[in-house]
């Protein structure tokens, strides 16, 4: 355990079913224990599409400002950000990956339409989601 500021610990934890996470502890621990579970359990199925925080203050006792803050606070990235790059990098897996139609990953991430994760996917990577495939798929790869 490494030691910040006074009083502020960083921990590692780690399960036999989880990755080590470093974190930055609450001073609630229940809610330390909360936000360690709704971090990985979004990292191990970001494909599931139901982590609005509305959703996350009915699936567990924790209100939304301490979801939202102390997700910051503990990790050191906004919750809404850390679905994305969630999402993301899941995109990222299928294309290079699978050959799953660019509407399905869409759809099997959430988003509505095809233009509105080609957006959000662009603008995360830099690169559209096609441009992705293909690069991935290039003999090269360039």
């Amino acid at each position: 355990m490494k030691m910040n500021a006074p009083g502020n610990r960083t921990d590692s934890h780690k399960s036999s079913t989880e990755i080590a996470v470093p974190y930055q502890r609450l001073r609630n621990p229940v809610h330390t224990g909360i936000l360690l579970k709704i971090y990985q359990m979004i990292k191990e199925k970001p494909h599931v599409h139901e982590y609005k925080v509305r959703h996350m203050t009915v699936a567990f006792p924790i209100s939304e400002g301490c979801l939202k803050e102390g997700f910051y606070r503990m990790f050191g990235i906004s919750y809404s950000d850390y679905i994305l790059q969630q999402y993301m990098l899941h995109a990222t897996y299928l294309l290079e990956h699978t050959d799953e139609l660019l509407e399905d990953i869409a759809e099997g991430l959430g988003f509505n339409a095809i233009s509105a994760f080609s957006r959000s996917y662009k603008k995360y990577h830099g690169i559209s989601p096609l441009h992705q495939r293909l690069k991935k798929r290039a003999p090269n790869g360039k």
